[in-house]
């Protein structure tokens, strides 16, 4: 699969169909596509179908892509490629962007009324403290920028930020 540097609009072509675990990356694939923007923003190489491949394998926490994506295939793939994982969960809006700041991109993983949804948001490259946000719209094919993570609460009346996750090159 030919994927760009960074991927958005996971409900738009050509993702949108791609079988996924029991779904397809239109409706699950939330996960794999923030694990893959955010090893891009690490400057690390990734590749869209070894991600899923990779997670299907943990398909039991999600119910086969019937929850999408659990965190856990997440930082074992992060793991394996060498970096530390950290996760905190229920974090305030200080310290979504306290780790995005410090690590350069964090995952994201919110509760916001009728699902859950994986973004990656980046600190890196940004000036004026700006965070890029990729995937942050199904049906939208570019990234949001914003001056603060709780912003990801947009005009949503539900928003419960359930994780975020960052990683760093482990020095041994």
């Amino acid at each position: 699969m030919d994927t760009p540097k960074y991927i958005n609009g996971q409900g738009l072509a050509p993702y949108r169909d791609i079988k996924y675990m029991a779904s397809d990356v239109g409706r699950a694939g939330c996960g794999p596509i923030a694990l893959y923007n955010m090893l891009h923003c690490l400057g690390d190489e990734a590749d869209l179908g070894d991600i899923m491949r990779f997670c299907s394998r943990y398909g039991v926490f999600s119910l086969f892509g019937l929850f999408g994506t659990s965190l856990i295939p997440l930082g074992v793939y992060l793991r394996k490629k060498g970096y530390r994982v950290g996760v905190r969960f229920f974090p305030g809006e200080k310290t979504m962007n306290r780790c995005a700041d410090r690590y350069g991109a964090v995952i994201i993983n919110y509760h916001w009324g009728k699902g859950a949804h994986f973004v990656c948001a980046s600190s890196q490259d940004m000036a004026g403290g700006m965070y890029a946000v990729y995937n942050l719209s199904n049906r939208s094919s570019h990234e949001f920028y914003m001056k603060s993570l709780s912003s990801l609460r947009g005009n949503r009346r539900f928003f419960l930020p359930v994780a975020v996750m960052w990683a760093e090159k482990s020095m041994s």
